[in-house]
């Protein structure tokens, strides 16, 4: 039970690693996404925190019980000890957990999923075990990191192609200006940025394996409930109806076969959510790079 609760373990890479921005176009939208991003990361702090709070008031418990009875737990009678003791826990437990979430304790883990631990398996109890309830509900969590990255890099990738033709007219043609986009699907997604930017380096950041995998993890959760069809398959593969390779390929669920459910854990939810990230930076500088 104790081993499983590490299937969760969830280190991302701090939002904002990105290079300041020369465009307006960029320099607007880059915040936002770094917005949205952290949003999605702040999900996966909560059982961390809360372990992290439960643990907290057991030293504060333990340090006031020390002072006043000599001992770090037992019972007292004495309803002038029972009463210091209260007033010292309320005093400690602030005060530990300024510590705990410092950096000078090193304690920065607790806050990303990393330290969903044994002793929160204990706390919660042997719901933890595969298939339990706080099984589900861990995967829930990191199911909705996935959606709302997509949704992150979805909505930038639209508003960087808005703010762009909107704020830098001049590299773009009349008709990109005034044409018409659509951003929810693989093909409009590409076909928007093919159809205003016609530019290699960008098609290749806008979409490649790295976007592609999160979002296809993404679209198979929310419609399939996370189970492998025959449709995902020829995805992975790049492949189009007629089965030719047309789009990138992806590799990150080559073992799994039509039937399978997609097992979400730390390690994979980690690497989306990293190369997603570090792939809307990549558009974002492209794009820049690219505006006169």
């Amino acid at each position: 039970m104790f081993q499983h609760s590490f299937t969760y373990a969830l280190m991302i890479s701090p939002v904002g690693n990105c290079a300041p921005p020369k465009s307006d176009a960029c320099r607007e939208v880059l915040p936002v996404f770094n917005t949205n991003l952290q949003r999605a990361q702040d999900l996966v702090e909560i059982p961390g925190y809360a372990t992290m709070l439960n643990e907290a008031g057991n030293r504060a418990m333990e340090k006031a019980h020390q002072e006043v009875i000599g001992k770090p737990s037992g019972y007292t009678d004495d309803p002038e000890k029972n009463r210091r003791i209260r007033e010292l826990y309320e005093k400690y437990m602030p005060e530990i957990m300024e510590y705990m979430t410092s950096e000078k304790a090193g304690y920065t883990a607790w806050g990303r999923m990393g330290h969903v631990t044994p002793h929160t398996v204990m706390v919660l109890g042997r719901d933890a075990e595969a298939g339990g309830r706080l099984d589900r509900i861990l995967k829930s969590l990191l199911g909705g990191v996935i959606i709302q990255t997509w949704t992150a890099y979805e909505s930038m990738a639209e508003d960087l192609h808005v703010a762009a033709r909107k704020k830098h007219p001049s590299s773009f043609s009349p008709s990109a200006i005034k044409g018409e986009y659509y951003f929810r699907s693989e093909k409009t997604l590409i076909d928007a940025y093919k159809k205003a930017f016609n530019d290699s380096a960008i098609n290749a950041a806008v979409w490649n394996p790295d976007s592609k995998a999160l979002a296809m993890l993404r679209h198979l959760l929310i419609h399939k409930r996370g189970i492998v069809d025959d449709q995902f398959i020829k995805q992975c593969a790049g492949k189009n109806k007629p089965g030719k390779v047309v789009n990138p390929v992806v590799t990150d669920f080559l073992t799994n076969k039509e039937g399978d459910e997609i097992p979400i854990d730390g390690k994979l939810v980690f690497s989306l959510v990293d190369r997603l990230m570090t792939a809307g930076y990549k558009l974002i500088s492209t794009v820049d790079g690219w505006l006169k």
